[in-house]
């Protein structure tokens, strides 16, 4: 069988931070901690996000417990949950959405630029 799992690394982690970052300064949300349900929260919304970085298959995916955590920590935020997935794999950064959580396609995202995403994620 094939070996499907990329484990994660310092650098591909770089990767993801640098551009959860720039996601957070272009939409002017607030990036959260760690440990802390969704990755940036706005006054209404609350954003997970996800950086493929050299992923064979065009989906992200999400345990049901961490869904459900989300979820529920949207609804005390009394904010909308988003999904943006990051994909850095062509060098250049493409941005995909859809509200809600969970284990999603990229086909089942819509794709956005970032002014896109701006007038979105409000």
């Amino acid at each position: 069988s094939r070996i499907h799992y990329r484990p994660a690394t310092k650098q591909k982690q770089r990767i993801a931070d640098q551009s959860e970052a720039k996601l957070a300064t272009e939409l002017g949300l607030k990036r959260t901690r760690d440990n802390d349900a969704f990755d940036l929260l706005g006054e209404k919304v609350a954003v997970e996000v996800k950086t493929l970085v050299d992923a064979r298959n065009d989906k992200i995916t999400m345990r049901k417990e961490c869904r459900l955590r989300k979820l529920s920590a949207a609804r005390k935020l009394k904010a909308k949950p988003y999904t943006v997935v990051i994909d850095t794999r062509s060098g250049k950064e493409k941005y995909y959405y859809r509200e809600g959580v969970g284990s999603f396609r990229l086909s089942g995202l819509r794709p956005a630029s970032l002014d896109e995403l701006k007038e979105l994620l409000r």
